[in-house]
């Protein structure tokens, strides 16, 4: 298992929607089993029409190369969405995320 230490937390920004919109995808098809195929269709339809800018989201990128491997979704301080690439689930980053969310303000 590898743990990443570069790591950086950053604010979204309309540069991150494409990026949010695949993490958000392959995440969901590695871990929502529970979805029929259709239900996935619907939702993903219903999810690129979000605006992140409704909420407090922030994107973990790995350094150096910036590249955007999860995204923590925040709406009256609950965690509303919590997604990761799937080759970097269970390597520790949605701790960082966590504790980045409960802490900031």
């Amino acid at each position: 298992m590898k743990y990443y230490r570069d790591t950086c937390i950053l604010p979204y920004s309309g540069n991150d929607r494409t990026a949010i919109l695949d993490v958000w995808e392959r995440s969901v098809l590695a871990t929502h089993h529970f979805l029929t195929s259709d239900d996935f269709v619907e939702i993903k339809a219903l999810v690129h029409f979000i605006d992140f800018n409704d909420f407090e989201v922030h994107c973990l990128k790995i350094l150096p190369s910036g590249e955007l491997v999860g995204f923590i979704g925040v709406a009256d301080r609950k965690i509303e969405m919590l997604f990761f690439s799937p080759e970097y689930i269970g390597r520790g980053l949605g701790r960082k995320l966590i504790d980045f969310a409960l802490t900031s303000e």
